[in-house]
């Protein structure tokens, strides 16, 4: 397993090492870093719960909606060039969340992190990795996503003590001048001109890409059965981690212990995310794919029902493995049935979707506690859920591959 991922390193060393980062710096925009910042937010500008929850939710809803118009242009403009633009955008959103002196240039700011970071860098990093790869797919998004958690577990601990020793502000600037003095430039080398995918990978093209359009899938009635599976992680996973201090609040936890907690998270996806990828390449992301809710729904339970200190570092190693597998299953899943050559426009469809879904958590959950709706009870509801949607996958994965 790991000499052919070694062999797919050193025959595609630069597109690879472009979809890494990719998924490794759009950590600024993903809820679990601007989290980092929400208790000091929170007390500068006054805002309650369902307030903030209102807020991030309109950003993220309104980045959501600009994502099937970019994302479509992912099939159409040199990646180079997309590559610089989306880094120029993150960059000054940062540095715009720095600065901010009012609500409305926190919402703009949000919305620019969301957009370029949670929206854009996520979508380039798999669709890239999808589109140029087919027998090695699956490997291929793997090496790419191990950036999300190689993140996850670098940044929530440094930047708790970045903000603690300097910051919240200085901090989002620190990261703006990470964004336009490493991430650009980085980009920039590794992604001097797009490769063509046979260049990349000579033996990958065995079966005819079937290439469905956009609204091609939007009539695909079995489409509808797997989109809950794939909203579901990260719908769950955005409002309660931007939420995660009022969590520990309520479990009697220090706001450090369940920060640090984010580093079974990331290390979890990592190995998991390591793992998935020659299974895709083995059995298909057809079988895989319902898979992924398991270990969240496990997590789920477990914290409803516990107050241990071990607990958050299990539920969010569980929470890290469910995405570990669905980062790469999901991706390579739309590639199996649908075909790359629309797949930016595809992918593009389906992060609004999960982008507009995600956008409600923080309303559903802040909204909740404003009520005093205690965190155990929503997250049993939530484990309930989970075990639905990944019966309606699977179903829906046995008829594709009944239909096939």
């Amino acid at each position: 397993m790991i000499s052919d991922y070694f062999k797919l390193l050193r025959q595609s060393p630069k597109i690879l090492g472009l979809g890494f980062s990719f998924a490794f710096f759009s950590s600024f925009g993903q809820t679990f870093f601007i989290s980092l910042s929400v208790p000091r937010i929170l007390e500068q500008f006054g805002f309650s719960n369902t307030e903030w929850g209102a807020l991030y939710s309109g950003a993220t809803l309104v980045s959501a909606l600009c994502l099937p118009f970019l994302g479509a242009k992912l099939d159409q403009i040199p990646l180079r060039i997309y590559a610089r633009n989306v880094a120029f955008g993150l960059t000054g959103a940062c540095l715009l969340m720095a600065l901010a002196s009012a609500p409305w240039l926190i919402a703009l700011a949000l919305f620019g992190l969301r957009l370029t970071g949670q929206g854009l860098l996520s979508l380039m990093a798999t669709a890239t990795m999808a589109r140029l790869f087919d027998a090695q797919r699956g490997k291929a998004l793997s090496i790419a996503t191990m950036g999300f958690p190689l993140g996850e577990t670098v940044f929530p601990a440094l930047t708790v003590a970045l903000i603690g020793a300097f910051g919240w502000r200085p901090t989002w600037a620190l990261a703006g001048a990470v964004s336009l003095l490493v991430f650009y430039p980085l980009t920039r080398y590794l992604a001097g001109s797009r490769p063509r995918p046979t260049a990349i990978t000579p033996s990958d093209k065995v079966k005819p890409d079937v290439s469905w359009s956009r609204r091609q899938v939007l009539s695909h009635w079995q489409f509808y059965t797997l989109v809950p599976t794939y909203v579901a992680p990260g719908f769950l996973a955005t409002g309660l981690v931007l939420y995660q201090f009022a969590l520990a609040d309520e479990k009697g936890w220090s706001h450090p212990l369940m920060a640090s907690s984010f580093i079974s998270f990331g290390l979890s996806r990592l190995v998991f995310a390591f793992l998935i990828g020659p299974l895709i390449d083995r059995f298909g992301a057809q079988r895989l794919f319902s898979l992924q809710l398991a270990p969240l729904a496990l997590g789920m339970v477990l914290m409803a029902t516990n107050n241990h200190a071990i607990t958050p570092f299990i539920y969010n190693g569980l929470i890290g493995i469910s995405l570990g597998i669905g980062s790469s299953t999901s991706s390579a899943l739309w590639a199996e049935l649908y075909g790359t050559k629309h797949l930016g426009a595809i992918k593009s469809l389906l992060s609004t979707i999960g982008i507009f879904c995600t956008a409600l958590s923080p309303i559903m959950v802040g909204s909740l506690l404003d009520q005093n709706i205690a965190f155990a009870t929503q997250l049993k509801y939530y484990a309930a859920a989970l075990i639905l949607s990944a019966a309606l996958s699977r179903l829906g994965c046995l008829k594709l591959k009944t239909a096939q």
